[in-house]
């Protein structure tokens, strides 16, 4: 017999799937956070393109001009990637469920593959608390922080 959950919701939930370890660690106040480098590294070495993203914090050109201080002149920029100031940053993700969707099902490949991120879901009821506790803790540990 399936349960039926009745639960109250500020916004978009949001989940994170990781080991149960790493859970408690983020519900007692720390974050695991990886490199967008790292998610960079992760499609060009494994072909993983879900979770892996080759172009993450970086920006495509394409039929462009820019001037290159290294050569002090303009040069052509056509289909070149160019790291951002943002392009080594620590990224911490979550996923989010639309509340307003009649239904939301998991297919069977994302379950599979969400079984490769932990053995455990937590499920965030209130975004904006959530965000804010984030972001008074980065603050007061001396961390700038950015959401989007």
């Amino acid at each position: 017999m399936k349960e039926k959950f009745n639960f109250q919701v500020e916004g978009v939930p949001l989940i994170k799937f990781q080991d149960a370890e790493k859970i408690k660690k983020l519900q007692s106040g720390k974050i695991y956070a990886k490199t967008l480098g790292y998610y960079r590294k992760r499609e060009e070495e494994t072909g993983d393109c879900e979770v892996g993203d080759k172009y993450e914090g970086m920006m495509n050109l394409n039929n462009a001009f820019i001037y290159s201080p290294d050569e002090n002149k303009i040069v052509s920029a056509n289909d070149k990637l160019f790291k951002t100031s943002e392009s080594d940053d620590f990224v911490f993700c979550m996923f989010g469920i639309d509340p307003n969707l009649e239904k939301f099902k998991f297919t069977d490949k994302q379950k599979e593959k969400m079984l490769s991120f932990g053995d455990t879901a937590l499920i965030v009821l209130n975004r904006a608390e959530f965000i804010h506790r984030v972001k008074v803790g980065a603050e007061k540990a001396g961390y700038k922080i950015h959401f989007d």
